[in-house]
């Protein structure tokens, strides 16, 4: 189908587009009964360059489940990633990933690139038994597989009835337990069901038509002589040893297609297949075959038989049994892929009647998923019961024959367990293996076992309490690089030679980024204030304030963040970009090259909208012409919080400002001191009258604010200075009111923005009947003042 979304950010030189694509699902329920909801964006296929899962199909996975969480967490990166091979200090390459999610933390865990499932773990005497006794009632009822190449009789048959000359392949992942192995796949008596006493159908009932055993250095098939027990086997050397590792099994018999064992000259053919490799091609003598089939009695075989899986084997996932020879060929171009035969829009019907009889069909397959109880703490293993079949599908069965039927029962303890990672199995992971999840600070190592080049990276994001979890995926690009200390830089291929060659012929080194603006350190360390530079904050380099820390601005004023990208191969030639992640609504970037140097300038005014963490990402790109490979610095974020400007406020300490009520004297002057201050740094401050914007705010007659001192404080950045002077004339004698002064910001330049303020009011009290008079003034003008003469004063 056709991809629309709206771009957000490129890279031209990187070969990538990052955008937005918005779906909208209404679902009918908070939850889907209990358990999440899941969304898919599902296809094919990766590019054929990545060290790790090249050509692979791509499946992400986020869950929803709205009475847990009503949002998901939010990872921010580049698409691509570039790391050195070892970073400056020789330790394996890593990346700081930002997360958004909300007011918590959010966790981290490696994940599948699609959709693998699990699979099984067998504790020691395990296995998983399928019961025999209905397939083969359906093969009795002349349900064979001339009738249904799929059906359950077929199934019967050419595992464990007669015709040992029907082509037949069965193949899955196994693990080994231990060295001495065991039975990987085979049929015969459930070890939990007696066999009966009579000693012919007591070797019956133990008899195995068909099975696979496994040990460190051997793989055996063959069958039990139905007479006496004895093996009829074939033994191929596997020449490595895979105990407690992952490794794809196939077993592939080619017959003529004999019908119960006619006489004369037969062949079976076993051929082994070790992740995809052909061990040998081995023939079974004719006498063994007729000798198997005369004294075989099916129906001992099926009364107490089953198909068991994984006798002393640690783990299983996506065993396949097909009716048919499958080749080298057949068998490695599917075996790391998952097979759903319901999605047959996808992958087609692969048990379809009527096709080819030399075309092998699928006729049970047992993929070991399990899904866990909603008890379950996320990430836990589960103890698995019984096992499923994916294939066959309910509607392709004869009537009658119930699904159940194929369910396989554990005998023993089985856990789930995750299926191999190491791109064994269906996929690799590239995330070093010392990666946890609790707490992080999304710094992720990265295992780069492959050396030099482009790895895929799969991660899973979920809130702190395993709900919403939502996929991560990109591209680690890691560079043959050395530390080049007196250059402070990463010199590409050091060593180039015939068995490591240089890819970056004509580019010498791998540019860097860095970020420049005026701050305010937090007293932790890892958090602080972008702000206005002045003398005492200038303008400087705050890489080291790049996620995880925090730079924390206000809603409502403007700041701007310069960026430089630098090449140290300045030869005239070179020039620099950037790559970008997507940018804050309303967040501008104004770019400029000049040769191996390039500035891009940052400018935002949040809002009150922009509340909250935003992260932006960016890393240099170099250009030395369209005949070199262009490389890019490491991947550098910054992880940006908007607060609500908050308001000013007095200093309230004796030496700043006044804070005891005051008692004035006439004709004496009081001065006093009021100091305010705004942790916005962009912002001014003013200290006022209250009397505009308070109700019934009162202003002594007369007194006068005088003109405001910006003197900064220590640690401060926005400092207001006033004092206030009143000399209360003749008549205030017994003037008693609260007199409020208001410290006022500007309110921010977004739409709706409001001053905001704060109130520091002092209870004023004029003495009665006390005159202080000042020097040098005379009695008479005193008098005069109340309307009386000096002798009327004298006279008190």
């Amino acid at each position: 189908s056709i991809i629309k979304l709206r771009v957000d950010a490129y890279s031209a030189v990187e070969d990538w587009v990052l955008g937005t694509m918005h779906i909208q699902h209404r679902y009918e329920t908070p939850n889907d009964m209990g358990r999440p909801w899941l969304a898919e964006f599902v296809g094919c296929c990766r590019i054929p360059d990545l060290k790790n899962n090249a050509n692979q199909p791509f499946g992400l996975r986020a869950e929803v489940d709205l009475q847990r969480s009503s949002m998901s967490p939010r990872a921010a990166s580049l698409p691509m990633i570039t790391v050195p091979l070892r970073d400056a200090n020789g330790m394996l390459p890593s990346a700081f990933i930002p997360t958004l999610a909300g007011n918590t933390e959010a966790r981290w865990s490696s994940t599948s690139p699609f959709y693998v499932g699990n699979a099984i773990h067998l504790a020691p005497m395990s296995y998983v038994s399928v019961p025999l006794g209905p397939f083969y009632m359906n093969y009795a009822q002349g349900h064979d597989c001339s009738v249904s190449r799929a059906g359950p009789g077929c199934l019967y048959q050419i595992l464990a009835g007669k015709m040992m000359g029907q082509s037949l392949t069965t193949e899955g992942w196994v693990k080994l337990m231990a060295p001495m192995g065991g039975y990987v796949l085979r049929t015969g008596r459930d070890p939990m069901v007696a066999c009966p006493n009579a000693p012919m159908q007591s070797v019956q009932c133990d008899l195995s038509t068909y099975f696979i055993k496994l040990t460190d250095t051997h793989v055996t098939v063959g069958h039990h002589n139905a007479s006496s027990g004895d093996m009829i086997m074939v033994d191929f050397a596997t020449k490595a040893n895979y105990t407690g590792k992952w490794m794809h099994l196939a077993v592939a018999r080619r017959g003529t297609g004999m019908t119960n064992c006619p006489q004369g000259e037969e062949s079976v053919t076993y051929e082994v297949f070790v992740d995809g490799m052909p061990l040998w091609q081995v023939g079974l003598p004719d006498t063994q075959i007729q000798q198997y089939c005369a004294s075989y009695t099916e129906d001992q075989a099926a009364r107490y038989g089953a198909v068991l899986f994984g006798e002393d084997m640690a783990g299983l996932d996506e065993w396949r049994i097909w009716n048919g020879y499958r080749s080298s060929f057949a068998v490695n171009e599917m075996k790391s892929e998952i097979i759903r035969p319901q999605k047959e829009a996808v992958i087609g019907d692969l048990s379809a009647e009527g096709v080819s009889d030399t075309v092998p069909i699928l006729v049970a397959l047992y993929d070991f998923d399990y899904m866990c109880p909603l008890s379950t703490a996320p990430g836990a293993e589960c103890a698995i019961m019984e096992v499923t079949p994916v294939y066959p599908k309910e509607s392709t069965l004869p009537t009658g024959f119930l699904k159940a039927n194929y369910t396989g029962h554990v005998r023993g303890n089985a856990m789930t367990e995750m299926p191999d990672n190491q791109g064994g199995v269906s996929w690799e992971t590239a995330v070093a293996d010392d990666f946890t999840s609790a707490g992080m600070n999304g710094q992720i190592y990265f295992n780069t076992k492959h050396g030099p080049g482009m790895y895929q990276i799969t991660l899973s994001l979920a809130m702190s309490d395993g709900a919403a979890k939502v996929p991560l995926d990109f591209i680690v690009n890691v560079l043959d690089t050395s530390y080049n200390m007196s250059e402070n830089a990463f010199s590409l291929c050091p060593n180039p030679g015939p068995s490591n060659p240089c890819n970056f012929v004509g580019n010498h080194w791998v540019p860097s980024i860095s970020f420049w603006t005026a701050i305010r350190p937090e007293m932790e360390g890892m958090e602080a204030w972008i702000t206005e530079p002045r003398d005492n904050i200038p303008w400087s380099e705050i890489s080291s304030y790049a996620y995880p820390a925090t730079l924390k601005v206000y809603a409502g004023f403007q700041f701007m963040i310069d960026v430089y990208g630098v090449d140290k191969q300045a030869d005239g030639q070179t020039q620099v970009g950037f790559a970008v992640s997507s940018l804050p609504p309303g967040m501008t970037m104004m770019a400029s090259h000049a040769s191996d140097v390039a500035k891009a300038s940052l400018t935002w005014r949040p809002c009150m909208h922009d509340l909250g963490s935003h992260v932006i990402c960016m890393s240099a790109v170099d250009w030395h012409g369209n005949s070199v490979t262009s490389t890019a610095s490491p991947m550098q974020c910054l992880r940006l919080h908007v607060m609500a400007d908050p308001a000013p406020r007095f200093h309230r300490v004796h030496e700043l400002t006044q804070l005891d009520d005051i008692t004035l004297t006439i004709g004496r002057t009081t001065v006093i001191q009021l100091t305010a201050s705004d942790s916005n740094c962009f912002d001014r401050v003013m200290v006022d009258w209250a009397t505009p914007y308070v109700a019934g705010a009162e202003q002594p007659p007369g007194a006068e604010l005088h003109a405001e001192d910006h003197t900064l404080l220590d640690g401060q950045c926005v400092v207001t200075r006033r004092q206030m002077s009143w000399t209360p004339a003749y008549n205030h004698g017994g003037w008693m009111r609260e007199v409020c002064f208001v410290a006022r910001d500007t309110g921010g330049q977004c739409s709706g923005d409001m001053p905001k303020m704060d109130v520091h009011c002092l209870m004023f009290s004029v003495r009665r009947c006390v005159f202080a008079v000042q020097p040098d003034q005379e009695l008479q003008e005193v008098a005069g003042g109340y309307h009386t003469d000096w002798m009327g004063l004298w006279a008190l």
